[in-house]
């Protein structure tokens, strides 16, 4: 009974990191990551005798993500002495596949900083399991491109410059002196 119950204890905290770790994930580039590191652990606990998951995952994962794995399963990632790792890996794995992706284009590359500050604006307005998938295209010259669930919304400040030049066209043309 006892043992069960330290089974049942330790299963729940798993879960718990998990959705403690899916909250600090921010990316589609961070959520590919982990995947690779989840999926080279897997099939490294098959194929190469001798290494440890805790070494796979070491090398393959963002370094971010490893210390709070480290953090949350105390004084370092606990070697697969039960099943509850590998099923912790499947779950994570599966719980980062179904995370909702939120693409947006900018008009520059964001630096750390404002990639923190949308995912905090992202997951305060609209819940977690949101993760932004950031592309960089200069031509939008400031402003943001969305795509959510299908949803496009076009807050670029080139948008808004060819809408203002096709609604004042005929005011524009006549302040530059042509007919």
């Amino acid at each position: 009974m006892q043992e069960q119950q330290e089974t049942s204890n330790a299963v729940n905290e798993l879960l718990e990191t998990i959705e403690k770790m899916l909250e600090h994930m921010r990316t589609k580039e961070e959520r590919d990551e982990v995947s690779f590191a989840i999926e080279s652990a897997l099939n490294g606990a098959y194929t190469l005798k001798g290494v440890k998951t805790e070494d796979i995952l070491r090398m393959h994962m963002p370094y971010r993500f490893f210390r709070f794995l480290e953090e949350m399963t105390g004084r370092g990632v606990p070697e697969k002495k039960s099943d509850n790792w590998g099923q912790f890996l499947q779950d994570l794995k599966k719980k980062l596949g179904a995370m909702e992706v939120l693409k947006i284009d900018l008009a520059v590359e964001p630096n750390e900083e404002l990639i923190n500050q949308m995912h905090s604006w992202i997951h305060r307005e609209l819940g977690g399991g949101i993760i932004l998938d950031i592309h960089s295209d200069k031509t939008i010259l400031g402003g943001i491109r969305i795509v959510y669930r299908g949803r496009y919304g076009n807050l670029t400040l080139k948008d808004r410059i060819l809408k203002v030049m096709n609604r004042e066209k005929q005011k524009i043309l006549e302040e530059i002196g042509y007919k």
